[in-house]
């Protein structure tokens, strides 16, 4: 009987541990069901996140896309500007080398011519050239003068004298004046054997190189003013001299 009491006991104990395992497993799996509620609860939220990311990446790759139509338009019209401008240079550089450029060559050549009839130690030689008008030859008889002017040689003079009568056919009739600034802007229209004794011309009545007019230049050289004259006025410096 003791025995057998001991075994139900037992039996009993059993199933207690037995019962007390099954609380706990239902424990755990109602854990499990809160984890689980909340991990759904968290993917609904990154989903929802996920969503607004994906929307606004649409609307930024719909704003790219209007920006490359708005930078494709403007590059057209980039193309188009930059056309019009090479025009326009080419233009503007036509009307400077028939109209301006042989305009400021005339003066200064005048301002040679000037210079010239006022030097008195100048002794001009006579060339009896019928190719040549008076003034050409007055520059070529002053040649031993290129120092007074700033040039080289001789041979820079007999280069100015032969432009001489080919410059004033190609200037504009009207007296006109020149500054140091407009002649800078025509003489860049030079070509090299020009610009380089040009440039000296410049240089000796503008007083300032013209590579250094840019950085060096003073309001009075670049205002400063030389006058054209008309052939008769420069008859009578001839005839003065």
């Amino acid at each position: 009987m003791k025995a057998s009491h001991r075994k139900s006991k037992a039996s009993k104990g059993k199933t207690k541990a037995s019962h007390r395992k099954s609380k706990a497993s239902k424990g755990t799996m109602r854990i499990s069901k809160g984890k689980l509620r909340i991990s759904k609860g968290k993917l609904k939220d990154l989903e929802g996140k996920t969503k607004d990311l994906e929307g606004k990446t649409k609307d930024l790759e719909g704003k790219i896309k209007d920006l490359e139509g708005k930078t494709e338009g403007l590059t057209s019209e980039i193309k188009v500007l930059k056309s019009e401008n090479k025009v326009l240079k080419s233009e503007l550089s036509s009307i400077f080398k028939s109209t301006v450029l042989p305009l400021h060559k005339a003066v200064i050549l005048k301002a040679i011519m000037k210079e010239i009839c006022n030097i008195k130690q100048s002794k001009i030689v006579k060339r009896n050239s019928k190719r040549m008008s008076k003034f050409a030859k007055t520059i070529l008889g002053a040649q031993n003068n290129f120092g007074h002017f700033g040039l080289r040689s001789q041979k820079d003079m007999l280069f100015l004298s032969s432009q001489y009568d080919r410059v004033m056919m190609h200037r504009n009739g009207v007296a006109h004046e020149i500054t140091g600034e407009s002649t800078y802007h025509a003489f860049q229209h030079l070509k090299a054997r020009e610009k380089a004794i040009y440039g000296m011309l410049f240089k000796h009545y503008f007083l300032c190189p013209m590579e250094k007019w840019k950085t060096e230049a003073t309001d009075e050289q670049k205002n400063r003013i030389i006058s054209n004259c008309t052939d008769e006025e420069l008859e009578e410096y001839l005839q003065g001299d």
